[in-house]
């Protein structure tokens, strides 16, 4: 909210809030690169092996389908560009 209201002249973030906040504010831009490594995941109850092939199955069908793809250039293109890691889905890894 400071930053908008011109009482920040920067903030420090992660890439998704980032991007995002890019995404929304036209007053916002991104500069310099990344300086961390970050990872999403999704929290499930342990045992909910139901739960976690559903999820696994819907996030596999969702970077086959282009679904990914289609939202990574709608949403944080413009803010992340084409030339960056996280336009590419990373390769799930399951333990």
């Amino acid at each position: 909210m400071r930053l908008q209201l011109g009482e920040a002249d920067a903030v420090v973030t992660d890439g998704a809030l980032a991007a995002s906040q890019a995404a929304q504010d036209p007053t916002v831009d991104l500069k310099g690169t990344a300086f961390t490594e970050e990872y999403c995941g999704v929290a499930m109850r342990r045992g909910a092996d139901d739960l976690v092939r559903r999820m696994n199955r819907i996030l596999d069908d969702y970077r086959k389908d282009g679904g990914w793809k289609a939202s990574y250039d709608r949403w944080l293109l413009p803010a992340l560009g084409k030339d960056t890691p996280s336009a590419t889905p990373p390769e799930p890894v399951y333990r």
